[in-house]
């Protein structure tokens, strides 16, 4: 059976004798979305390392998010969250599902293990194999750095600052480039007219006409074959006009463009911001840290950050 290492150096801060700073939003029962603003979850609480007065993890419920329909509580490292107090939101931008199907279950603090640490970095990481846990080391690296969880929200407090704390520095630079525009031209169409023509032709017409002479003479016996049938014809005839019409090219119209080159200098002018700057001092102390101990009949609260 595999040996599995408890661990007994983180505590959930709501069973702790600590609690959040004043000056520090309480971030419990917000929700937790990814990148595309998806609930993954909410805050149920946070667990934070005892020796070192950090917190290393955000708790959180799977059965309160839209990707997962699991009753199931999962770590996420405090490195990979960042806060938006304007929404009361925590993003985790860069989690997915197959995150939330590797990462093993979490109970209590006493019952968490170092390989259950090994798993839940793992699986952020996409680091494969064994990882050999070292508590002094285990926390150096992006998974469970605190500023990028605070950063972010400090850089949304620059940019939701009044307009007259910054100063924008312009320089106008002076760009001459070419482009064609139209100034004149030719343009040729042509279209098809009717003109009248007139042409003198001679025309020959025949007519056949029908000649009767009267004659006395005896007949020749030797032509009685006259009494035999006969036909005789003749065919009239006539000219009449033949129209052709032969096209012929005349003239050709074309269109040429002769190409000059000219040089012009452009004289403009152009703007720039000067910015004096008038040095202060500055007595503006660091922010109080995320968590304080719980003040008791006798003593002050502790504000140092985790």
């Amino acid at each position: 059976m595999e040996k599995r290492t408890r661990i007994n150096h983180l505590e959930e801060l709501n069973h702790s004798d600590y609690k959040i700073a004043d000056d520090q939003p309480n971030i419990d029962n917000w929700k937790i979305v990814d990148r595309s603003d998806k609930k993954v979850g909410k805050v149920h609480d946070m667990l934070f390392d005892k020796d070192r007065m950090k917190v290393r993890y955000i708790i959180t419920n799977l059965k309160d998010g839209e990707i997962m329909n699991d009753d199931r509580k999962v770590l996420i490292p405090i490195g990979q969250a960042q806060l938006n107090t304007s929404k009361e939101r925590v993003i985790v931008p860069n989690i997915k599902k197959e995150h939330l199907t590797t990462l093993p279950k979490y109970d209590k603090a006493d019952n968490l293990t170092q390989e259950d640490e090994t798993l839940i970095v793992n699986t952020f990481t996409g680091t494969k194999g064994t990882t050999q846990y070292k508590k002094e080391t285990f926390y150096d690296n992006e998974n469970f750095n605190e500023d990028k969880f605070y950063d972010h929200e400090k850089n949304n407090k620059m940019e939701n600052r009044t307009t007259d704390k910054k100063v924008d520095v312009v320089e106008e630079n002076l760009e001459v480039g070419k482009k064609e525009v139209q100034t004149g031209g030719a343009k040729v169409t042509s279209r098809v007219v009717e003109r009248p023509v007139e042409e003198r032709v001679n025309l020959r017409e025949e007519n056949v006409e029908v000649k009767r002479n009267p004659v006395d003479k005896p007949a020749d016996t030797s032509k009685m074959k006259n009494f035999e049938e006969k036909t005789i014809e003749a065919k009239e005839t006539s000219e009449v006009p033949v129209v052709n019409k032969e096209a012929r090219v005349k003239e050709e119209v074309t269109l040429e463009k002769e190409v000059k080159n000219k040089e012009e200098v452009i004289k403009d002018k152009v703007k720039e911001t000067k910015v004096d700057v008038d040095k202060k001092s500055d007595n503006t102390k660091d922010r109080d840290g995320f968590a304080s101990r719980k003040r008791s009949n006798t003593e002050k609260t502790d504000k140092n950050r985790f």
